[in-house]
Order: C-alpha cells, then sequence, then structure tokens
C-alpha cells in the first residue's frame, strides 16, 4: 500500500522472517498482547490517543488555570500542587453549590408559608 511504499516497507530485504518473527515477540510481550492479531489494533488505539494528548493537556491546564484563578486563596502556586488541588476545589464548589440549592428551596419554602 502507500504507506508502505513511502516507508520504504515494499523493498526487498528491508523485513527479513528471522528478525520479522522476533519483533512480533518483542512487540506483544511489551504491549501484553497474546495474540500477535492484536497488533495492529492495539498500535492503532495508541497512535490516536497520542494524537489526542496535546488537546488533553491543554484542556487540563486550562482547567488546572481556572481554579488556580477563582478557587480558594490558599492554592499552591507549584505546578503540581495546583494540579493536585484541582479536584479537591471542584469538590467544594459542588458541596457550596448544593448548599446554594438547599438555601434557594428554605427560602422559597419560608417565603410561601408566610405569604
Amino acid at each position: 500500500d502507500r504507506m508502505s511504499y513511502k516507508l520504504g516497507l515494499h523493498q526487498p530485504g528491508k523485513l527479513n522472517p528471522e528478525s520479522g518473527t522476533e519483533i512480533l515477540m518483542s512487540l506483544c510481550r511489551e504491549l501484553s498482547i497474546s495474540d500477535p492479531d492484536l497488533l495492529v489494533p492495539t498500535v492503532q488505539k495508541m497512535a490516536w490517543i497520542i494524537l489526542a494528548m496535546p488537546r488533553l493537556e491543554k484542556f487540563v491546564k486550562e482547567i488546572a488555570g481556572f481554579v488556580a484563578i477563582n478557587g480558594d486563596s490558599d492554592a499552591h502556586s507549584d505546578k503540581t500542587d495546583s494540579i493536585n488541588s484541582v479536584l479537591p476545589q471542584l469538590k467544594r464548589w459542588c458541596i457550596d453549590a448544593e448548599a446554594g440549592r438547599h438555601l434557594k428551596k428554605f427560602k422559597y419554602g419560608l417565603i410561601s408559608t408566610l405569604g
């Protein structure tokens, strides 16, 4: 196919059978795959994940930055600490939001009772 030609894999002697078997076995061991037929789909998934990593990294940095700016004032400036503090801060925000909903419900109930 085109990719094989582009990579020069069509040339005789480029892939020799003895080393091919060893390469397949090494890849299976490295990827913890017992069936060599699963190598191609596994590598395709890995390639997709690798391509998605920059977007994921950008997303994580944006979320961590947002939380650092808008979170509690005791947030740490160290990058590792700020990433580790994201989830606890988000949990605190969820608890606060839930408390706000309960307070609003109480307010409307009180107005209804007094009104």
